[in-house]
């Protein structure tokens, strides 16, 4: 609708113009638009009130789009099997098409499931038979035979192995051989066990002891470590350093102090100048 303002200026203050003028303005932002969307809260209303309301529609549509596809997509096993026409995803947006499609896929289902009752029905049919067919019969009971005379067999030897076991635990001769190599029976391990021809461990009581029968050595482990050299001159080697904590050893400035205090000959101790000492007499 158009609106003819009257003639005068701006600084014509009538009430024709002045409602002329304010008319005009009104149709010129109406346009064309038609009386049930020309105003801000008919427009509200036709868009549902939403704000974002273009990018809910874009989500709509791409969520339909989605499906679509999925539809497509699951239609595409059947579709190698059976003849739906020239149908696309392009044409499945129809919805006259895509009715047609899917009514062609439930007829399709249909007919795959009475093939398939049919085919269980006849596979149902052959094994009657061959229940009933005495040869079959024979062969599965010959199959049986077998397996029940294998478990007969394996029961025997296992039956066998189990008294040859029984009867080695209570053989006392068995039972020397074994102690004669290493008594194992807890809490404590005696006797020698022989690592190589030329080496062997020896437990007795509460020391350890390891042997090199070759060169005649031995180290005792107990309450202290006692190394036994193959010769008098023999040496006792320490490869790297060699630590002693001077708060384990006892201060002492000569040899008789050192044996007034208990320290045998041979003994370690240290003294004012924090130097090692060895009792000599």
């Amino acid at each position: 609708m158009t609106y003819t303002v009257p003639a005068g200026t701006y600084g014509d203050y009538s009430t024709a113009f002045i409602q002329a003028y304010i008319d005009q303005k009104i149709a010129d932002v109406v346009g064309l638009a038609p009386a049930t969307l020309d105003t801000l809260g008919e427009l509200a209303d036709a868009l549902g009130d939403d704000p974002a309301y273009f990018s809910t529609i874009a989500a709509q549509v791409t969520e339909l789009n989605t499906d679509v596809s999925d539809i497509v997509t699951a239609l595409g096993v059947v579709e190698n099997d059976q003849d739906f026409g020239a149908f696309t995803a392009a044409t499945l947006t129809d919805t006259t098409n895509l009715k047609a499609v899917l009514e062609a896929f439930a007829s399709a289902y249909e007919t795959t499931k009475g093939n398939l009752e049919s085919a269980d029905t006849g596979l149902s049919n052959r094994l009657d038979v061959l229940e009933t067919d005495p040869t079959t019969a024979a062969a599965v009971a010959a199959v049986q035979s077998d397996v029940d005379q294998n478990e007969l067999d394996s029961d025997a030897a296992d039956n066998a192995l189990s008294g040859r076991l029984d009867t080695l635990e209570v053989d006392p001769t068995t039972q020397s051989a074994v102690d004669a190599k290493l008594n194992i029976a807890n809490p404590a391990a005696t006797g020698d066990l022989t690592v190589d021809t030329e080496a062997r461990l020896e437990f007795d009581g509460n020391i350890t002891k390891l042997h090199n029968d070759l060169r005649g050595t031995r180290i005792d482990i107990g309450n202290n470590i006692t190394v036994y050299p193959a010769a008098a001159d023999g040496r006792f080697e320490i490869e790297g350093g060699l630590y002693i904590r001077l708060t384990d050893l006892e201060e002492h400035n000569n040899d008789a102090s050192a044996a007034a205090a208990g320290i045998v000959v041979g003994g370690v101790y240290y003294d004012n100048n924090g130097s090692l000492k060895i009792r000599r007499t």
